[in-house]
């Protein structure tokens, strides 16, 4: 303060602030401390995920003993179980297609190891084997590490295969999927999207090629994220006489180098528009290009097999139950089924499973969503003598969440109950900055991978059972509406965690500003109706526009194809246009008019247009 004047109006809050900006050493060794402990904890939680031997140093002799016993009992039997059929359920969940048993016997139901601590083996860190080992994981240091379970479900009978793997950060893994399909041609099968390619993941390929007496003949990498172009160069060199395919805009991290040699081969081909990927038809999602380095761009495949889309992020379901590889490790769904430090649970019970996948899919989604308080550093360390599950998950024994149950449940809800999704991030950050890209995208779609009834994500539910219409109306939401920031499906508080971070991009140049929807929306369209999907169920702008354009394309096809068919007519000058353009006077209840077909020598007076 520079006057008595300013140093009456400073409150109280802003006394400590202003010590702060004062001395500049306190600043230095504030952010030092905070550097310091963030590097602490990073590296003790590292050390625990990917060294099991670290969970029982300290522990008492019973639960040392008990830990050896169990890595020792535990041997595979080496084989793959043949041939792959559908999963079915059991007590622990869905059975997993061709993973090898396990020959171990069946545990007690629960296993007390004190009064106040549940049975500490649901929690411990997977047995490792070797086989789910991935040491290029510096690569892209992300959780679970190195270690990478692949579990192989049958999403069509013999056509479409799906193997999962974790991937995330700390404790919110979520599933990362590769689609392994049939191809155009004999005895050929694609893989879309590639996963880290481990022994386990490599040997479950291999039976997949087996079982259905075909060999890996196209692998496509099919976005420009990091985190997925990561696997692709390690995949092709298990099956090097494939065809390598990859969406262009592809860039490098910190460094951008140009060509494509870094993620893959030499020698792979980029996807464009006069492609041919046998058995299949394709879609390309922009690049939707910011001002600094980095992109956003997506390749939709339409299997004509089976009449399925395989995308990677664009289009999303959510499950209710957690999905079997995350509950592979449940570590992660009893650490968030917590309610605050003290609380105790159960991670036999299929509630408390289901509770902590509700708030894993919350901070997957939202990053942080409104229904959880983050509990202050200083206040989270005190509470760590009170933690009633020391041990069990690591990261010093911190927890620094407190939930409100109700309000993750109907966030939750608000997700599950769609029956397709675009990821909130995307829509709030990303495809929100080009709507036309995503309109020529959808034109796309329509016009050669219209015909899909299911499409087949890379994350949360492997199967959506939904058709165009129902995706269009997805991109709508967010798209064909005057006010973007209050009309969405999801909660507006869950989205500020995500917004938060829209005006320090735009300021860095990493996203572009909002375009100005008064040059899309006239005057006065502010109001929406809630229909069966969201806010804007009826047609919008860009929806019309979409409409008009395909009826126009759909004519001039006609055209080309039989001569007889009139050109459609501008509605300049001759009335309201309905119809694909046809003038008002020609259509008389939704058929056309004798008279017009009289004019055009059209015997078939009595057809529907």
């Amino acid at each position: 303060a520079e006057s008595n004047d300013d140093a009456q109006k400073t409150t109280a809050d802003e006394k400590p602030m202003l010590l702060l900006r004062s001395c500049p050493a306190r600043r230095r060794a504030l952010v030092c401390a905070l550097v310091w402990s963030a590097v602490l904890v990073t590296t003790r939680g590292f050390l625990l995920a990917t060294r099991p031997a670290l969970r029982t140093r300290g522990a008492s002799a019973p639960t040392r003993a008990r830990a050896e016993r169990d890595t020792t009992s535990k041997k595979r039997s080496g084989g793959l179980r043949a041939p792959f059929r559908r999963p079915a359920d059991d007590d622990d969940g869905a059975a997993v297609v061709g993973q090898p048993q396990e020959t171990t016997t069946t545990p007690p139901a629960q296993v007390i190891i004190d009064e106040k601590t549940p049975d500490v083996d649901l929690l411990r860190p997977p047995t490792e084997t070797g086989r789910e080992a991935w040491p290029f994981w510096p690569l892209v240091p992300i959780a679970p590490y190195g270690y990478r379970k692949t579990i192989v479900t049958e999403i069509v009978e013999d056509e479409i295969w799906a193997f999962d793997q974790l991937q995330g950060t700390l404790y919110v893994q979520v599933p990362v999927r590769m689609i392994v399909a049939r191809g155009g041609q004999p005895n050929s099968l694609l893989c879309y999207c590639p996963v880290a390619p481990t022994r386990e993941c490599v040997e479950l390929l291999r039976e997949v090629e087996r079982t259905a007496n075909a060999t890996v003949t196209d692998v496509v990498l099919p976005t420009l994220g990091i985190e997925h172009k990561a696997f692709f160069g390690p995949f092709c060199g298990i099956a090097p006489k494939a065809r390598k395919w990859y969406t262009p805009g592809q860039y490098t991290f910190p460094v951008n180098f140009t060509g494509f040699g870094f993620v893959g081969q030499f020698g792979a081909t980029a996807i464009t528009e006069s492609s041919e990927i046998p058995g299949f038809e394709h879609a390309t999602l922009g690049p939707v290009w910011p001002p600094g380095a980095g992109g956003f761009a997506e390749t939709a495949l339409y299997h004509k097999r089976t009449k399925s889309l395989f995308v990677v992020d664009v289009a999303q379901k959510m499950p209710r139950s957690p999905p079997e590889i995350v509950r592979h490790d449940r570590r992660a769904l009893a650490f968030h089924a917590r309610d605050d430090v003290r609380d105790l649970v159960d991670p036999s019970d299929a509630k408390t499973l289901g509770k902590g996948w509700r708030r894993l899919a919350l901070f997957a989604l939202f990053f942080q969503p409104a229904a959880v308080d983050v509990v202050p550093v200083p206040e989270c360390v005190f509470q760590r003598a009170n933690n009633a599950m020391k041990g069990v998950f690591g990261w010093f024994d911190l927890y620094p969440f407190e939930w409100n149950n109700r309000r993750a449940d109907k966030s939750f809800e608000t997700l599950a109950r769609q029956k397709v999704f675009v990821a909130p991030i995307l829509q709030e950050l990303i495809l929100n900055r080009d709507p036309d890209a995503v309109d020529r995208w959808l034109d796309a779609l329509a016009a050669k991978c219209g015909a899909f009834d299911k499409i087949v994500p890379c994350h949360l539910a492997p199967r959506i059972d939904c058709k165009l219409q129902d995706l269009e109306r997805a991109f709508d939401v967010f798209l064909d509406t005057p006010d973007p920031i209050r009309s969405s499906i999801f909660d507006v508080d869950d989205l500020q965690g995500i917004r938060d971070f829209e005006i320090p991009l735009i300021e860095v140049g990493q996203i572009f500003p909002r375009p100005d929807p008064r040059k899309i929306f006239p005057l006065g369209a502010t109001k929406a109706t809630r229909g069966a999907f969201g806010p804007f169920a009826a047609a919008g702008p860009r929806r019309q526009a979409r409409q008009r354009r395909r009826r126009a394309a759909a004519l001039e096809a006609a055209a080309a194809s039989d001569g007889s068919h009139r050109t459609p007519r501008s509605s300049s000058g001759s009335g309201r246009a309905t119809r694909a353009g046809w003038p008002a006077r020609l259509w008389k209840n939704g058929r056309r008019s004798p008279q017009s077909n009289k004019r055009d020598g059209d015997a078939r007076a009595s057809s529907s247009s």
